[in-house]
């Protein structure tokens, strides 16, 4: 029932937050008896917690709720932080629904005789209709919202509380998806130079 674009790892991420539930550092689900290194696990952590609290069952959590909750709370911060940047609720309204629905045009590809049989990820996108289908790419969707709204406040206010908290927002998101952490403390640190 859960097969799809994420399937292998939607199978992982399940045994590695059932892991959480019960270990901490965790095994590596795919190697019994290895500790888990290197892995931005932070997400998993979370549902494990959510678990244990609620006693929904992880793949409840991960295919239904933690979706939901996810995609609510990134439309949310979207709506935010265009209402504020624009002053306008159309746009904010625009932005929402462009990144609900909107996606690529990897699927076009295959109209040309190029690319593979998955366009889901052509051109290093993930479609909107299963980006919460990868957890922690979804939440760093959300913590890169989070901190560019609290990058806006901080030019607005210049309060050097403001690009603390900025830099630990984005700080935050190595323990969720690594690159967008690289990412974004990166380019915060190159405006930071300027």
């Amino acid at each position: 029932a859960f097969w799809g674009v994420h399937g292998y790892d939607a199978i992982w991420q399940a045994a590695l937050i059932q892991e959480l539930t019960t270990h901490f550092p965790p095994q590596n689900p795919a190697f019994a008896g290895e500790a888990l290194k290197n892995y931005h696990f932070l997400t998993d952590l979370f549902y494990a917690q959510v678990h244990k609290i609620t006693s929904i069952s992880i793949l409840n959590l991960y295919f239904r709720f933690g979706p939901l909750l996810f995609v609510l709370l990134l439309n949310a911060l979207i709506y935010f932080f265009v209402k504020r940047w624009s002053g306008k609720t159309s746009v904010a309204c625009w932005a929402v629904f462009f990144a609900s629905i909107a996606g690529s045009f990897g699927w076009a590809l295959q109209l040309f005789g190029k690319g593979s049989n998955n366009w889901e990820t052509a051109f290093w996108g993930i479609q909107p209709t299963s980006a919460f289908l990868n957890p922690p790419f979804g939440v760093s969707l959300i913590l890169l919202m989070l901190g560019l709204i609290l990058f806006n406040l901080y030019l607005k206010e210049k309060s050097p509380n403001l690009m603390l908290l900025c830099a630990f927002v984005f700080g935050l998101l190595i323990g969720f998806k690594v690159y967008a952490g690289i990412i974004a403390l990166g380019a915060l640190g190159v405006l930071g130079g300027l």
